[in-house]
């Protein structure tokens, strides 16, 4: 993984995929969440 950070296309691979892990978990928190009702 070390290597793999030192390499300028590694890096950016890594960096690529983590954000669109936070992307999509984003994605579904706002859309797809189940809904909890406040009134009860």
């Amino acid at each position: 993984m070390k290597a793999m950070w030192n390499h300028p296309l590694g890096r950016h691979i890594v960096v690529f995929t983590v954000l669109k892990l936070v992307a999509i978990f984003a994605i579904w928190w706002f859309f797809f969440r189940p809904f909890t009702s406040a009134s009860g």
